[in-house]
């Protein structure tokens, strides 16, 4: 048995016409990058949908002095009150605890929940989850006043190591370091270049997250 529908030649245009009138749909994208600006007027079809951009101060990395991120969801919420945002997108790491903690505030709005996203961004925490048998892996609490050999001595896993911040994005600030020297290197660097730069994130982890379940949010 086949089913078929009929429509005739007026109709068809008719809902053709109602077709092409269909507005586009309005999509906000948070913490654009450049190249974002360029995809979104180039994607297939582009006709079809609005891009809206929210920009904030914080750079590929991650980093930031001044960001607070909870003024800046503030002003997402609004613009997406305002503008009947159908669609909310990030394209960096950061910025996507941004679009989880928006798809839980507007029921319409489709997304991952703060806690996963923040899984996939915090490295200590996602060896935690996922447990890779064949790597070895461990976490300095960065104190600016601690002895760098200090930090050597506490881990107990064999030259070249690989070290990065564990809430730093997209592939920056990573080290491989193949000895002692090396390693206090790269530790000076993130006690004089990092700490700072991600203080912003910890207030905004912590309205979200449980500080109980997951610690190191009230030190990032």
């Amino acid at each position: 048995m086949h089913s078929f529908s009929c429509v005739s030649p007026v109709e068809k245009n008719k809902l053709l016409t109602d077709e092409n009138l269909m507005p586009p749909i309005p999509i906000l994208v948070i913490c654009p990058r450049q190249i974002d600006y360029f995809n979104c007027q180039t994607i297939s079809e582009a006709e079809k949908y609005k891009f809206h951009f929210l920009d904030a101060p914080i750079e590929l990395s991650g980093f930031s002095q001044n960001f607070d991120l909870k003024k800046f969801l503030a002003e997402c919420s609004q613009y997406i009150k305002q503008h009947d945002i159908q669609v909310v997108l990030a394209t960096r790491d950061i910025p996507s605890l941004l679009q989880a903690q928006l798809s839980q505030e507007f029921e319409h709005l489709r997304g991952p929940s703060i806690e996963s996203s923040f899984l996939c961004l915090h490295k200590y925490y996602t060896h935690q989850k996922i447990d890779f048998p064949s790597s070895q892996y461990a976490i300095c609490l960065l104190e600016e006043e601690k002895n760098l050999s200090t930090y050597i001595q506490e881990i107990d896993i064999p030259f070249p190591w690989m070290m990065k911040p564990c809430t730093a994005a997209y592939s920056s600030s990573i080290f491989k370091v193949n000895n002692t020297q090396e390693a206090n290197n790269g530790i000076e660097f993130y006690q004089k270049f990092v700490l700072d730069n991600f203080n912003y994130l910890s207030p905004f982890l912590k309205s979200y997250l449980d500080s109980d379940k997951y610690p190191l949010i009230n030190i990032i």
